[in-house]
């Protein structure tokens, strides 16, 4: 049984990977941290457990000894930022910081799993190291910085044992509604929110052989996993 921490849990994706994480059966506790209060129906949940944050970047002792006996973080804080003054420390500092902590303090108690952080990044987001002057047709800013996140945060498992990070990169996110055939959503690189909801949460309980995920193996897997959990063949860890 998982403990997973996730941020973000109050924005359109985030709140899809913490429905998601709720239903598994896999996963006892999750630890929401969140800057304003969770009000959807899930604020009820007994799994779930919602800490208030505003730096997150200086994590109280508090919230550390309520996060000890965690196995994964899924970090979904973050937008579209571009121009906005705070980028560089909501999409940069932040989860940086944070996943140089869980690495110190969660990743040596972290049993039988290494613990895993799961980045949620972009499709179009500069991942490789390139030229940090390179012009951009759009979002250059916010495409670079959450460029050099991923790069930072994914170099970290050579830094630290018991630790391992990934980074998902969907294209764009449709809802589960969303009537558009799945040719379709596969020719134009989309993803519905609660396949790429159910695809971090694999990742973050199980792993994977790479450190990237890209759109069309994030769909595959969203969509397998949730196939296997609407059968009841997804067991507790």
């Amino acid at each position: 049984m998982s403990k997973i921490i996730i941020t973000g849990a109050t924005g359109r994706i985030g709140s899809a990977c913490l429905t998601h994480c709720l239903s598994h059966p896999a996963v006892h506790l999750v630890v929401a941290l969140t800057r304003r209060p969770i009000d959807s129906p899930e604020a009820n949940n007994s799994k779930l457990k919602n800490l208030i944050v505003s730096n997150f970047s200086t994590l109280s002792e508090d919230v550390l000894a309520e996060l000890e006996g965690a196995n994964a973080c899924i970090w979904s804080l973050g937008q579209n930022s571009e121009g906005d003054p705070q980028m560089e420390e909501r999409e940069y500092v932040w989860p940086v910081a944070a996943a140089r902590l869980f690495a110190e303090k969660l990743a040596p108690s972290s049993t039988p799993a290494p613990f895993r952080f799961v980045l949620m990044s972009g499709q179009l987001v500069l991942h490789s190291n390139a030229d940090p002057n390179a012009s951009l047709w759009f979002f250059s800013q916010a495409r670079k910085t959450k460029g050099r996140t991923s790069r930072a945060i994914i170099g970290m498992q050579d830094e630290f044992s018991n630790f391992e990070s990934f980074a998902v990169r969907p294209g764009g996110v449709i809802t589960d509604d969303n009537y558009t055939p799945n040719l379709v959503v596969a020719a134009l690189s989309l993803i519905r929110r609660g396949d790429l909801a159910a695809a971090v949460a694999d990742i973050a309980l199980n792993g994977g052989q790479q450190r990237l995920f890209e759109c069309g193996e994030l769909r595959s897997k969203g969509i397998q996993k949730r196939e296997e959990l609407l059968a009841g063949s997804l067991t507790k860890l």
